[in-house]
Protein backbone atom coordinates (compact mmCIF):
# COMPACT_ATOMS: atom_id res chain seq x y z
CA UNK A 1 0.00 0.00 0.00
CA UNK A 2 1.19 3.58 -0.60
CA UNK A 3 0.47 6.92 -0.11
CA UNK A 4 1.37 9.78 -2.48
CA UNK A 5 0.54 13.64 -1.85
CA UNK A 6 1.60 16.54 -4.73
CA UNK A 7 3.53 18.93 -2.15
CA UNK A 8 4.50 21.40 -5.04
CA UNK A 9 3.64 22.52 -8.43
CA UNK A 10 0.48 21.76 -10.75
CA UNK A 11 1.13 18.52 -12.64
CA UNK A 12 3.67 20.15 -15.13
CA UNK A 13 7.91 19.29 -14.99
CA UNK A 14 8.98 20.67 -11.62
CA UNK A 15 5.63 19.51 -9.89
CA UNK A 16 6.94 17.39 -6.16
CA UNK A 17 5.59 14.39 -5.19
CA UNK A 18 6.35 12.94 -1.53
CA UNK A 19 5.32 9.02 -1.80
CA UNK A 20 5.11 6.74 1.56
CA UNK A 21 5.29 3.17 0.56
CA UNK A 22 6.21 -0.37 2.13
CA UNK A 23 9.28 -2.27 0.83
CA UNK A 24 10.95 -5.31 2.12
CA UNK A 25 8.62 -5.33 5.41
CA UNK A 26 9.70 -1.33 6.11
CA UNK A 27 8.17 1.91 5.45
CA UNK A 28 10.03 3.80 3.26
CA UNK A 29 9.35 7.36 1.68
CA UNK A 30 10.57 8.90 -2.21
CA UNK A 31 10.16 12.63 -3.30
CA UNK A 32 9.69 12.45 -7.02
CA UNK A 33 9.89 15.56 -9.01
CA UNK A 34 8.30 15.48 -12.20
CA UNK A 35 10.95 15.82 -15.15
CA UNK A 36 9.31 15.83 -18.40
CA UNK A 37 5.56 16.00 -19.68
CA UNK A 38 4.45 15.89 -23.19
CA UNK A 39 0.14 15.66 -22.24
CA UNK A 40 -1.96 12.78 -22.91
CA UNK A 41 1.63 10.72 -23.93
CA UNK A 42 4.08 10.97 -21.36
CA UNK A 43 4.98 11.77 -18.20
CA UNK A 44 8.66 11.01 -17.10
CA UNK A 45 9.46 11.18 -13.03
CA UNK A 46 12.61 10.86 -10.48
CA UNK A 47 12.35 9.52 -7.00
CA UNK A 48 15.06 10.39 -4.75
CA UNK A 49 15.77 9.14 -1.11
CA UNK A 50 19.22 8.32 0.40
CA UNK A 51 19.28 4.78 -0.87
CA UNK A 52 17.94 4.93 -4.40
CA UNK A 53 17.33 6.74 -7.13
CA UNK A 54 13.99 5.74 -9.52
CA UNK A 55 13.54 7.12 -13.10
CA UNK A 56 10.07 6.44 -13.68
CA UNK A 57 8.72 7.02 -17.52
CA UNK A 58 4.43 6.14 -18.00
CA UNK A 59 3.49 5.96 -22.11
CA UNK A 60 0.41 6.11 -23.33
CA UNK A 61 -0.46 5.00 -26.42
CA UNK A 62 -3.04 4.00 -29.19
CA UNK A 63 -3.36 0.14 -29.04
CA UNK A 64 -3.75 -1.92 -31.96
CA UNK A 65 -7.76 -2.62 -33.02
CA UNK A 66 -9.26 -0.06 -30.11
CA UNK A 67 -7.91 0.90 -26.66
CA UNK A 68 -5.00 1.98 -25.09
CA UNK A 69 -1.70 0.58 -24.29
CA UNK A 70 0.25 1.94 -20.81
CA UNK A 71 3.80 1.21 -20.11
CA UNK A 72 5.17 2.03 -17.21
CA UNK A 73 9.28 1.59 -16.98
CA UNK A 74 10.72 2.01 -13.86
CA UNK A 75 14.75 2.23 -13.47
CA UNK A 76 16.71 2.00 -10.27
CA UNK A 77 20.18 3.48 -9.14
CA UNK A 78 20.94 2.13 -5.32
CA UNK A 79 22.99 4.01 -3.34
CA UNK A 80 25.18 3.75 -0.05
CA UNK A 81 24.61 0.04 1.82
CA UNK A 82 21.59 -0.63 -0.44
CA UNK A 83 24.21 -0.59 -3.00
CA UNK A 84 25.95 -3.37 -1.39
CA UNK A 85 22.77 -5.58 -1.68
CA UNK A 86 22.22 -4.76 -5.38
CA UNK A 87 22.45 -8.41 -6.51
CA UNK A 88 19.89 -9.34 -3.79
CA UNK A 89 17.65 -6.77 -4.88
CA UNK A 90 15.89 -8.14 -8.39
CA UNK A 91 13.14 -10.21 -6.75
CA UNK A 92 12.04 -8.03 -4.61
CA UNK A 93 12.34 -5.07 -7.26
CA UNK A 94 10.16 -7.42 -9.45
CA UNK A 95 7.63 -8.14 -7.18
CA UNK A 96 7.43 -4.21 -6.28
CA UNK A 97 7.32 -3.77 -10.13
CA UNK A 98 4.77 -6.95 -10.18
CA UNK A 99 2.51 -4.96 -7.61
CA UNK A 100 2.59 -1.54 -9.44
CA UNK A 101 1.23 -3.12 -12.62
CA UNK A 102 -1.45 -4.73 -10.54
CA UNK A 103 -2.29 -1.41 -8.91
CA UNK A 104 -2.30 0.62 -12.41
CA UNK A 105 -4.77 -1.69 -14.03
CA UNK A 106 -7.29 -1.70 -11.53
CA UNK A 107 -6.93 1.85 -11.19
CA UNK A 108 -7.43 2.08 -15.33
CA UNK A 109 -10.12 -0.29 -15.07
CA UNK A 110 -12.07 1.78 -12.51
CA UNK A 111 -12.03 4.84 -15.30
Amino acid sequence: MSHIERTSGDGRAGTTYHNTSRFLGRETELVYTVTEVDPGRRIALQGENSSITTHDTITVEPADGGGTTVTYRADFDLHGLAKLADPFMALPLKKLGDDAEKALTQALDRL
